[in-house]
């Protein structure tokens, strides 16, 4: 079903209804918006707690991106220290990936009360798809996502958006995947203020 990012909320609303936990993944190529719509969530509504697959990054020397897609990124971890404890109705308990340092740095605990989003690519993967309430896909055109990423990243980062990010996610959403096709909510990221 495609939504409007403005009628997202009153979807989720309508969706958990007195549920004491909600888990939604919100998933989309790199740049599509999924932060900001997280974010908007938040902004706007109580008892939200954000995960960022982002946190369980491997590093690039870690990935071996011509096997095994998105696995730059620790997504049994993600089930291990978060999901499966959530899901559980038990307090999660997980390392945030420091990006400067490049490595594990400071743990997080999520509550299994509210609603709780884990966003990122790759975030609703097959392995992981049945651990949520709710799944959401971002989309965004190829130039918006490419100008996106360079502003947040810089222009030093191109190469690795055009040929490294970029076509593994395009891989991801086109393979057995299919985090598009399995979403029950799609957004027009082009439509969201970043």
């Amino acid at each position: 079903m495609l939504l409007a990012a403005s009628d997202l909320i009153p979807y989720i609303i309508n969706r958990k209804g007195s549920r004491n936990r909600y888990t939604i993944g919100i998933d989309g190529p790199g740049a599509s918006g999924k932060s900001c719509i997280a974010d908007q969530i938040l902004a706007q509504m109580t008892d939200i707690q954000i995960v960022h697959f982002d946190d369980f990054y491997l590093g690039d020397d870690a990935a071996d991106t011509k096997q095994t897609l998105g696995s730059r990124f620790d997504w049994a971890r993600l089930e291990q220290q978060v999901l499966l404890p959530l899901n559980n109705n038990q307090k999660a308990y997980y390392q945030v990936y420091d990006w400067q340092l490049q490595k594990l740095g400071k743990w997080k605990t999520v509550i299994p009360n509210g609603i709780v989003i884990v966003e990122g690519v790759y975030s609703t993967r097959s392995e992981l798809r049945h651990y949520y309430d709710l799944t959401v896909f971002v989309t965004a055109n190829y130039e918006t996502r490419l100008q996106r990423g360079i502003d947040r990243d810089g222009v030093s980062s191109r190469d690795k958006w055009m040929k490294e990010w970029m076509p593994e996610e395009t891989r991801y959403i086109e393979s057995e995947h299919d985090p598009r096709g399995y979403a029950e909510v799609e957004i027009d990221g082009e439509k969201i203020a970043t």
